[in-house]
């Protein structure tokens, strides 16, 4: 999504905003520098004057946050990090793969805890703004706390019921992506627990794409999300069903089309397969019309 958070700079993006400009030029500056403890005598400042401002939640949440974070180099990682940069490690005799190198972020649980409820202060005041939810989600995610992120990403389409979508983002002001940036920046956080792979995780994308769905009932995204959620817990009739509904409403995402082909053949309808296959060969994407051939080929013999 084009306004995901990234961790390590200014996590929360702020605006210049009119009357303010000042505090927060030199917030971000400091940010950008590096200068914790110059920081943290600026926001104690900011806040004197301040107190009530959401902005000064979000530059006490970066402070703690970049005050939580520390990097170790692990050495010899049997399996690459799912995210990030990495070295593969060779035997210096044999040139055999023997292991990966690379940087893994932790977190001090004290300024972690602080960096959790000062966003939560800042959304008592501002409920409906969305880089502050989603700053939460983020640090909860990195925390592994994927409960937790499930349970908020869950409260936040109970809020996107309440408010109608009427999300803002920096100084209040109206989030520019809509309705289709909501749903996707959901599926973002699915698809990063698909990629743990873990029954808890998959659980996860499960009942968040099954409240998505619940919020947003003609996203074929949230149907597809929900499907293979229940197709990798091993619910196939739970997939199917959602599979079909993604494909009632869009009967050209090739994506389902080819989910559907896939699903009838592990369930051995090869009937169905087929002719899920044949509609997969119409994609414009040169990858899956190759699938498709490969597979009708070997259903046909």
């Amino acid at each position: 999504m084009r306004k995901r958070m990234l961790l390590g700079a200014a996590l929360l993006a702020l605006a210049m905003a009119a009357g303010a400009a000042e505090d927060k030029a030199g917030y971000i500056k400091l940010l950008n520098d590096g200068k914790m403890e110059e920081l943290q005598s600026y926001l104690e400042s900011w806040k004197s004057k301040a107190p009530e401002d959401p902005e000064l939640c979000i530059g006490f949440f970066n402070y703690y946050l970049n005050m939580a974070r520390s990097e170790r180099i692990v050495f010899g990682g049997q399996k690459p990090p799912r995210k990030g940069d990495y070295f593969e490690i060779a035997d210096s005799d044999t040139g055999k793969k023997v292991g990966y190198m690379y940087g893994e972020v932790d977190y001090d649980p004290e300024y972690a805890g602080k960096a959790l409820a000062v966003i939560n202060e800042g959304l008592q005041r501002a409920p409906d703004r969305l880089d502050m939810r989603f700053g939460k989600t983020r640090l909860l995610a990195e925390l592994r706390a994927y409960e937790a992120e499930k349970d908020y990403l869950i409260r936040t389409l109970e809020r996107h019921d309440a408010n109608r979508g009427a999300w803002y983002w920096s100084d209040g002001l109206p989030f520019e992506d809509g309705r289709a940036g909501f749903i996707d920046a959901l599926h973002d956080y699915i698809r990063e627990w698909f990629e743990l792979q873990s029954p808890e995780a998959l659980g996860y994308a499960r009942d968040l794409s099954a409240r998505l769905i619940a919020s947003c009932p003609d996203s074929v995204v949230a149907y597809n999300d929900n499907a293979l959620a229940h197709a990798q817990l091993g619910d196939l009739p739970s997939a199917e069903r959602s599979f079909l509904k993604a494909y009632e409403l869009d009967g050209s995402d090739y994506v389902v089309i080819g989910n559907l082909a896939y699903l009838n053949e592990v369930k051995g309808d090869k009937a169905a397969a087929i002719r899920f296959y044949e509609l997969l060969l119409a994609a414009p994407n040169r990858q899956l019309v190759d699938r498709a051939n490969r597979r009708l080929a070997e259903l046909r013999k």
